[in-house]
């Protein structure tokens, strides 16, 4: 026998029965689920906020676009190039490329907790091929300035 689990805005994965049984399986709370995803979100953000793995970005994104590929597999992909640059991964991250995903450059993924593999099983970070790190990020106006502009 098969059971259809729906992930989200992807097709339905068919899994065998005897493979997933939630017969035993406690269902989890959505605050627990969305703690378990949020803490793995935060894994990667806090990676990605540190000052080595932007100067990492800086360089990449510095370089034309056709020869990032090229260092991105000598310097980010190769794990004795990162290290020496001082950007080590967690345990439960991992950096890769997708080729069926043309604009993304990279990805960052990290693993979910063991409760949470099913039907999830990571929180991936893209970075794609056009990011500029440089950007500056809009800012909502604080409640009281959009107030002054109102009167």
């Amino acid at each position: 026998m098969t059971t259809l689990i729906d992930v989200s805005n992807k097709p339905a994965l068919a899994v065998p029965q005897d493979q997933f049984d939630t017969a035993d399986v406690p269902v989890p709370t959505l605050a627990a689920i969305r703690a378990g995803l949020d803490d793995a979100r935060a894994v990667l953000a806090e990676l990605i906020d540190t000052a080595l793995f932007q100067a990492m970005l800086r360089d990449l994104y510095a370089r034309p676009a056709a020869a990032r590929p090229a260092h991105l597999r000598g310097a980010l992909m190769d794990d004795f190039e990162r290290v020496s640059c001082g950007v080590s991964l967690p345990a439960n991250v991992v950096l890769y490329r997708d080729r069926r995903q043309p604009a993304v450059l990279f990805a960052l993924r990290a693993h979910l907790p063991a409760w949470l593999q099913m039907p999830w099983q990571t929180v991936n970070i893209a970075f794609d091929h056009d990011y500029v790190p440089a950007q500056p990020v809009i800012e909502q106006p604080a409640p009281e300035q959009t107030a002054r502009r109102a009167a």
